[in-house]
């Protein structure tokens, strides 16, 4: 491996790109696991064809395979790249799974064509890239707490702020769609943060209703404050007369389950 990258024949390289984005789909799952390994070879360049192969390793079946192609990722963190690239390049790749160009409506989970795992951790691997440009080291499942989160959004967001619009509008897009099937904190905490520096030019119920949906099923006060911010800011007025109701039963049910746990706790002392 050391040999082609260290390797200054171009078309050996491109040989080996080649030979890579063939196995690295191959059924068999320790082909697939090779060829990911092989990849660390070029993550010293900036090729985003690289970086997506690795994207999409990350949907993979195995959870060997999935664990080596997000550590890859987190290796090719170190290598400066344009963030406007990254999201063009993401949302060529992602946008006819996101939105059906014959409808123009947002596709369903069943009807992607990509795991919903790959488009959580497209969302991540933004966030990780927009918190290197503001000097922190973040990495690809760093599950953000409270405090770090809110010291390091404002820094983020004032990075989306200098990109053009249509970008801005796509990391929200991204961000939003990675929430469809998640159920971690931190992809919440990504799309609040992308959708208040750019927020959606038009209402999305669906999305509104899957945060809902996390507010009301979890038992997590900052799972449910996130995911109702989240609701509220993808719903028109009417939508949010009408949910609101369900949303503060979410938090409220929260802070119940709060309450008794500490109640349990000093009942034990």
């Amino acid at each position: 491996m050391e040999a082609f990258r260290k390797s200054s024949d171009r078309s050996l390289t491109e040989k080996l790109k080649s030979l890579i984005q063939e196995f690295i789909t191959h059924e068999n799952s320790r082909c697939r696991l090779i060829a990911l390994k092989y990849t660390e070879a070029f993550l010293s360049s900036d090729d985003i064809d690289l970086r997506w192969m690795l994207l999409q390793s990350c949907g993979d079946n195995r959870d060997e395979i999935r664990n080596e192609a997000s550590r890859l990722l987190d290796v090719s963190l170190r290598m400066r790249i344009s963030i406007e690239v990254v999201i063009t390049y993401l949302w060529d790749h992602l946008c006819a799974d996101i939105i059906d160009p014959e409808t123009g409506k947002e596709k369903t989970s069943s009807s992607q064509a990509f795991s919903p795992l790959v488009h959580q951790m497209c969302s991540r691997y933004l966030w990780s890239l927009l918190a290197h440009l503001t000097g922190a080291h973040v990495d690809l499942k760093t599950n953000e707490g409270g405090d770090d989160w809110m010291e390091l959004a404002p820094k983020i967001a004032q990075q989306i702020k200098k990109l053009p619009g249509s970008s801005q509008e796509r990391l929200t897009r991204i961000s939003l769609q990675a929430l469809k099937d998640a159920h971690e904190v931190p992809l919440f905490h990504i799309a609040a943060c992308f959708s208040a520096a750019c927020p959606l030019s038009g209402p999305s119920v669906a999305l509104a209703n899957v945060c809902i949906q996390r507010a009301r099923g979890t038992t997590r006060s900052d799972m449910a404050n996130v995911a109702t911010h989240l609701a509220t800011s993808l719903m028109n007025k009417k939508e949010l007369e009408s949910a609101m109701p369900a949303a503060f039963s979410a938090l409220e049910k929260v802070v119940m389950i709060v309450s008794h746990f500490f109640e349990l706790r000093i009942g034990l002392h």
